[in-house]
């Protein structure tokens, strides 16, 4: 068959290009698709003519496990209802990209694919494990999109090499495919990264563009306070936080664990200690400041963060003119009224704002945590 090479990437809805792809894949026929490690043969997995054509264009019998590729992030709900937080994780930081999850599935899962698959569902689990990828390339997105059945891609090379262009096909596949989407060259000249990831354990199973340092890193959930000064609120709020979720763990190992506390200050001059009645207030209701100096908010840290939490509108607003991008993950701490700054009060309101903080803080973060499980 002759190449229908295209060149440019879709970026949006569903092109004739696409559509014609689709069709094809549907008939059971190859097609050749780009990634952004590497180009890849489309296989439809509902369709034994497609499965065999990649077999026969590898020159090998059989594959098994079939890697499902999906065109979004949330798609991973589809094949894996229930999963590890830490995955979850990656899938926010790090999908689309060079990253495929092996994550174990439950007999519901199985049970629901093979609704889909049949028998072929079997090729796809690997003794209780999925891979999944949502791949980083645009054009392809949009074909996994118009495809309804799983598909899978598997590499469009022979032997150790890796097809990082169109020029790089091997030649038998290059003239038998029935398209070739043609994007030009791949983003990266590396393998993607496969991550095992089971309960809150993660472990790279294959180097590839990210090493193992920043997956570990994408599983770190980062909860932020913020108050003006970082010396009274914010880090009376981070020690008890930090504490109710130590509390939780006794009862329920495992709870929060990748969960990291920091706290910031709008106006916060650097390096300067918690206030004395702040840190008595806080370890009153064993929760202890340690080492606190005093840091200002900025962009990079708003971005780590998962959630900020502010003491009052004011400060929510304030930081939304900075970070207008945050307006789904910063909000106020009570969202009825705001949490007065003691500074200069004596030690009984900083007992007040202590104990109205754990209860906030319980109700509102570590309930929250609860609610998303370990």
């Amino acid at each position: 068959m002759n190449i229908e090479a295209l060149s440019g990437a879709v970026t949006h809805g569903a092109t004739e290009d696409v559509r014609r792809a689709a069709e094809l894949l549907e008939q059971g026929l190859p097609v050749v698709v780009p990634t952004e490690t590497v180009y890849g043969i489309a296989v439809n997995l509902s369709h034994a003519g497609s499965r065999d054509a990649a077999c026969r264009l590898k020159n090998i019998e059989r594959l098994v496990p079939w890697v499902i590729h999906i065109a979004a992030p949330d798609q991973l709900r589809e094949y894996v209802r229930e999963a590890p937080m830490a995955a979850l994780a990656i899938v926010q930081r790090g999908w689309p990209g060079p990253i495929a999850l092996r994550l174990r599935h439950s007999e519901e899962d199985q049970k629901k694919l093979e609704e889909k698959l049949g028998a072929v569902a079997d090729e796809v689990s690997d003794g209780g494990w999925y891979t999944l990828r949502c791949p980083d390339a645009a054009l392809t997105r949009n074909l996994l999109k118009a495809v309804p059945s799983p598909m899978a891609i598997v590499g469009a090379a022979k032997g150790g090499f890796s097809a990082a262009s169109v020029a790089d096909l091997a030649p038998e596949i290059a003239q038998e495919a029935a398209m070739v989407l043609d994007a030009g060259p791949v983003r990266y000249r590396k393998p993607s990264t496969v991550v095992q990831v089971e309960g809150e354990k993660v472990k790279v199973i294959r180097a590839g563009v990210l090493d193992e340092r920043v997956i570990l890193r994408m599983t770190q959930r980062m909860i932020l306070f913020v108050c003006s000064g970082n010396t009274c609120r914010s880090p009376m709020a981070a020690a008890i936080a930090q504490h109710l979720l130590e509390e939780r763990r006794k009862a329920n190992p495992g709870f929060g664990d990748g969960v990291t506390v920091q706290s910031a200050g709008l106006h916060a001059n650097l390096g300067m200690p918690a206030t004395l009645e702040g840190v008595q207030a806080a370890r009153e209701l064993g929760a202890t400041v340690k080492n606190h100096g005093s840091q200002p908010v900025t962009i990079e840290l708003l971005r780590r963060a998962d959630v900020v939490y502010t003491m009052t509108q004011g400060q929510r607003e304030e930081l939304l003119e900075r970070f207008p991008a945050g307006r789904q993950k910063v909000l106020c701490l009570d969202p009825e009224a705001d949490i007065d700054d003691p500074i200069g009060g004596d030690m009984e309101l900083y007992r007040q704002v202590a104990r109205r903080l754990t209860q906030l803080i319980d109700a509102n973060v570590i309930a929250k945590l609860d609610r998303m499980g370990p």
